[in-house]
């Protein structure tokens, strides 16, 4: 998986001349822990860190127009847009980055958090079972009272269910969850397993 598979954008940014109190709201508003610094090309020049502006924050009080040039610093990683998710990960370890700015040559293509990248060893299905499991936890009183699995994109619930009612409960909860592309329960006692297909013609039905 490269570069461009898990990078964010488009990407919030500001420019040399953007006024460092203008590029506070940018990087509050966004969530953000630090800017990529632009050119009118959108190439990348620097960037504005939380640390950065926080080892300001007297000038930035006293003076209304310090502009964003006079506190950016070097981007401590820069990557290209072939880079594997291992090198991105080893990149930011070594530099101690959250973030690393990804380019081509000097153009500005996207960014790649700590979270894209840990997002990116997590599957669908993986991702799917823990929301369900979540679901369902919180559901019976936050007690672990079925197995999840799920494969591509079908979750299988076992376990013990106090009724019929129960059982379709807890199909009702997993189909919210999105990603769920089917249901099958197989309760401990009873029954033979019954898959829960997604609706048709706004009804569900279930299948052997």
């Amino acid at each position: 998986m490269r570069a461009t598979d898990v990078m964010s954008r488009p990407v919030a940014t500001v420019h040399p001349g953007t006024a460092v109190r203008e590029a506070i709201v940018v990087l509050t508003e966004n969530g953000c822990a630090a800017l990529p610094v632009v050119d009118e090309r959108d190439r990348l020049v620097g960037v504005v860190t939380e640390a950065d502006l926080l080892a300001e924050a007297t000038r930035v009080r006293a003076d209304a127009a310090l502009s964003v040039a006079e506190v950016m610093s070097a981007p401590t990683v820069v990557l290209g847009a072939d880079a594997d998710v291992v090198s991105i990960a080893e990149a930011m370890l070594a530099g101690d980055a959250r973030w690393v700015p990804i380019v081509d040559g000097d153009l500005l293509l996207g960014v790649v958090c700590r979270g894209d990248v840990l997002g990116s060893l997590v599957r669908d299905d993986d991702v799917i079972g823990a929301r369900v499991r979540r679901l369902l936890c919180e559901y019976a009183g936050w007690r672990r009272r079925w197995l999840v699995e799920v494969d591509d994109g079908v979750v299988t619930v076992s376990g013990h269910f106090a009724d019929d009612t129960e059982q379709r409960i807890v199909v009702a909860l997993t189909e919210t969850v999105a990603g769920v592309a089917g249901v099958v329960v197989r309760p401990d006692r009873g029954g033979a397993p019954g898959r829960r297909a997604p609706a048709e013609r706004g009804e569900s039905r279930h299948s052997p």
